[in-house]
């Protein structure tokens, strides 16, 4: 009886490390290259975090307990809409892309009458 408790415990200590040491890498990349990245946790709690593209990675699993929102932003073109990943599948990459679109596109379309 002792051995399959001592087998248990050492399961679940080796499970344990696994989960604390797995990575996850993050990719963020727009079009055109060159945008800001702003990410947080809430929507009006965003701060700055680079310039597309972005390869980073977590060493934990943190990021797939809590939700995180995005937003990729470069001067002469429209930001983005607010991206929303919400947690993932623990070990599983994450992919953000954006396209934006350039404010001279914008000014050209021609007006609705409503």
């Amino acid at each position: 009886m002792k051995s399959l408790q001592k087998c248990l415990a050492c399961f679940i200590l080796i499970l344990f490390i696994f989960g604390c040491g797995t990575s996850i890498k993050t990719v963020i990349t727009s079009d055109p290259p060159g945008a800001e990245i702003w990410m947080g946790k809430t929507p009006n709690k965003m701060e700055y975090f680079g310039l597309t593209p972005l390869n980073y990675k977590f060493y934990e699993n943190k990021p797939y307990w809590e939700k995180w929102y995005y937003q990729i932003k470069k001067d002469g073109y429209v930001d983005s809409k607010l991206i929303f990943k919400p947690k993932g599948e623990i070990g599983a990459d994450r992919y953000v892309h954006a396209t934006l679109k350039p404010l001279s596109e914008i000014d050209t379309e021609p007006a609705k009458n409503i």
